[in-house]
Parts: structure tokens; sequence; C-alpha cells
């Protein structure tokens, strides 16, 4: 099963978030910020990288640049609460996919098996543009 690095300042929502992955079977580790992400990233091997966009100390986009830097072959999903006219491309981020909130549970499996072999997702509310 697929590897699978859960960032998110907000507690409720990483738990939320690695406990239904890690309960369908994926090995999943948490991280509350950007910059510990790319720590984390930089030491051990992910498939995906599952990231919030807002956060302090270091944003999801600048951490997505940063372990794309240092673990090339990651895949970085980024995940926004603000409209698509006004989050980052995930071209511009150099992420595999941004997907806007809500994110639905019952689509992150998909999401992330998709991702990680490299097709996009069939879904409503995801850009790969």
């Amino acid at each position: 099963m697929f590897r699978v690095l859960v960032v998110d300042d907000e507690e409720k929502i990483r738990d939320c978030f690695a406990q239904f992955l890690a309960l369908k079977g994926y090995e999943v580790q948490e991280a509350s910020n950007g910059a510990q992400a790319v720590t984390v990233a930089s030491r051990e091997l992910f498939d995906v990288v599952l990231m919030d966009i807002r956060m302090p100390i270091l944003d999801g986009v600048s951490a997505c640049r940063h372990i794309r830097q240092v673990a090339p072959a990651t895949k970085v999903v980024l995940i926004t609460g603000q409209p698509q006219s006004e989050g980052p491309t995930p071209t511009e981020a150099t992420a595999a996919l941004c997907l806007h909130k809500p994110v639905l549970l019952a689509d992150l499996e998909q999401i992330i098996n998709r991702v990680c072999i490299g097709e996009p997702p069939s879904l409503s509310g995801w850009s790969n543009e």
C-alpha cells in the first residue's frame, strides 16, 4: 500500500484524514506545518503528501516546492479552502493536484490511488492544470 504524509495545521482535520487512510491500509505519517513536512519528506520516502495550503511557518505551496526538490518522485496533493479562481494551479505549485474543500473522505482513497499511479481522479472540485 502507499505511504502518505498528511500535513495540516488543524489537528482535527489532520487526524481525520490520517485515521481514515490508516483504516484503508495506507502507511500514514503526520506533520503540522510545511516546514515539518519538508523535514520529514527529506528523511523518509512517501508516495504522496496530502497538504493544506494555508499553514503557519511555511505554507503548503512553498513546502510543495521544497519537497519536490528533496524528493522529486513524491507526488503532492494540495488542499485549499480558496475558490478555484483564487487558488494556485498545481503547475504553479509543482503539485500533482489541487483539491478544494470540502474534501469527501469517500473520494480520498480514489484520489490518493490515482495520483500515485499517475491517473487524474474523475471527480468534481479538483484541478490538475
